[in-house]
Order: structure tokens, then sequence, then C-alpha cells
């Protein structure tokens, strides 16, 4: 009998064994799309010669969030796409001076590209930074948010939505000094955050999450938004963009970025039920299938999917990386 117990004993893998198991699951997974997101960009950039700025954003973002939890990023590409963004070639035709506007139009391009700059070591980049968060600033409307004309959902949403990105950036501990103009825009971002109606999507909770913590806001503010995503999950484990919708790569990614900003442990059911999601729906090639919901200029809903198939990409590492443990080797790799 003892012989018997003594030889289950070793069959049975132990808590801590599933635990490594699955943390190595989960690191298997953001590598592949840490690798897929680089070679994306880097294809992209060889088919258009140029990299598109629905590309090199999230790419910045998620390789800048990988290096700094010791994964291998492609040390290559991200300081080619850094360098290039914060170029006074690539600036110079991005951010020129407009004539003046009847109503502003949003130039979203250097929001997103602050937001990928900031997530990672910005020692030497502050000036460049400092022009895309002034570009960010000049383009806030009159009631204090910042809007499209023409919304590509999920990435270019609602005023509330974007208004909240760009106080994220603007408010980032790293984000150069804009003086006074900086804070009065910050001000009036949140004033107009205070009387806007939410759009019933899942991103405007997301990013009122993350936006709460990084500016200390009490828990009376956050908590209920907490809760709300983790009621939100579906029975997969992932998230939906929109209710009754299916679980996709962006909305699972983006909740899994902002639980980690709320604290979520890297053991909780909730968390580790996404991460396996996003496991089983990674495509051989790193990336996650997605669906656009961008309506173009014609009416007719848009049918080329590289775009949402990067930023859903993106965000799924990105929240995996957030909610994994850390590596302990960093490395990096290069393109090939």
């Amino acid at each position: 009998m003892r012989c018997f117990l003594a030889i289950l004993a070793l069959a049975i893998p132990t808590v801590d064994a599933r635990a490594e198991d699955r943390d190595a699951d989960v690191k298997a997974t953001i590598n592949r799309g840490l690798s897929f997101l680089a070679k994306d960009s880097v294809a992209f950039k060889q088919m258009k010669q140029c990299y598109e700025c629905h590309h090199a954003p999230f790419t910045i973002w998620a390789l800048n969030e990988g290096k700094k939890q010791g994964y291998a990023v492609d040390e290559e590409v991200l300081a080619d796409l850094t360098s290039w963004v914060v170029g006074e070639d690539f600036l110079g035709g991005l951010i020129k001076e407009r004539a003046p506007q009847a109503e502003i139009v949003f130039n979203e391009a250097p929001l997103l590209l602050a937001l990928g700059i900031e997530a990672g070591n910005t020692n030497d980049r502050q000036e460049g930074l400092k022009k895309l968060l002034t570009s960010v600033v000049n383009d806030q409307g009159q009631d204090g948010s910042w809007k499209r004309v023409k919304e590509a959902r999920p990435v270019l949403s609602s005023p509330d939505t974007l208004t909240m990105l760009a106080l994220v950036a603007l408010s980032a501990p790293n984000a150069p000094d804009l003086g006074n103009e900086g804070k009065v825009a910050r001000e009036r971002g949140l004033q107009f955050l205070e009387t806007a109606k939410p759009d019933e999507e899942l991103q405007p909770t997301v990013l009122r999450l993350i936006l709460w913590r990084r500016l200390g806001r009490p828990d009376s503010e956050w908590k209920p938004l907490e809760q709300q995503l983790r009621s939100a999950q579906n029975e997969d484990g992932g998230w939906s963009q929109l209710k009754l919708a299916k679980s996709d790569a962006y909305a699972t990614g983006q909740t899994l970025y902002a639980l980690a900003e709320a604290g979520a442990a890297k053991d909780d059911a909730v968390i580790r039920r996404a991460q396996s999601f996003l496991e089983k729906s990674q495509r051989e090639d790193g990336a996650w299938a997605m669906t656009s919901r961008a309506i173009m200029g014609n009416g007719k809903v848009a049918t080329k999917f590289e775009p949402i198939t990067h930023a859903g990409s993106a965000w799924a590492v990105m929240g995996l990386v957030r909610t994994a443990p850390a590596e302990t080797k960093p490395a990096s790799t290069a393109s090939k």
C-alpha cells in the first residue's frame, strides 16, 4: 500500500509544477506574438516602402512592454521603428502646420506613437516625444475632447475613448514637460470626461480603469470598473468589444492590461482563464484573427483585416506580458 501511494504521489504533478507548465505556455504564446509583430511591420515596410501608422505604434508599444519584462524582442526592428518615428524627416511630414480649421481634425498618429514610445526608455527620445505630444495638445477640441470626424472602431473610436487615450499619454510619468499648455489640456480633458456618456462597449471601461489607476484616483472610483470588467468575462475566458459579440484578442488583451494596472495577481483565476483563451486562439504565425469594424468612406465595412489583426495581436501580447511572470533572462533577437 505504501509503495502504491508513493508511486501515485510521483505520478500526480504538484500545484507548483502545473503552474510552471502554465507559465511556460503563456511565455511561448508571448514570444510567438512578439515575433509576429516585428515581422509583420518589416513586411509592411517592404511592401509599402513605409511603416504604416496603424502598425508602427502598436509594434513599438508591444515590443517595449515585452522588453521591460525581460522578453526577447527584435531589438533591430524596435530601434529602427523608434528612430524613424522620432526622426526629423518623419515628424516633419506628420506634424505639419495646418491652416485654421472650423473644426479641428484630430491626427491620431502622434498620440498612438507617443503611447508606444512611452512604454519604453524615453531618455534619448524626449525631443521627438515632446513634438508628438504637442501635436496631441494642439488637436484638442473646444469642449476638451479629442475626436475623429470619421471613426474607425475600435482603434479610432468615440470622443470619450480617444480622450482617455490622450490623457494616458499626457499623464505618463516619463512624458516631457509641456508646461502650462499640457496642464490645461489635461484638466480640460478630465472635465470633459466628467460629463461624457461612455459608449456601450468594453473599451471605455478598460481605458477609464487604466487612466484612473495611473492618476491615483481613490478605490471608490476604480474598483467598480474592475468589477465590471471581471463580470463581463465570457465563458470561453475572453472578452468581447460589444455585448453579444464573440471574444477576441483586442478586447481580451486590453482587459488583461487593465486588470494588471488594477493589481490583479498572476494566479488570479480570471487572469488564467483569459490567458488560456489567448493561447488557444493564437494562429500558428503568432497573430490572432480579427474582423474589422471600421466603416470606409463608401459606407461599407473594411475588408482588409491587416490593420486590426496587427492591433489586436499587439493588445493580446501586451495583456499577456502584463499578467505573466517576467522572464528572468532578458535577451534580444534580430529580424531575419
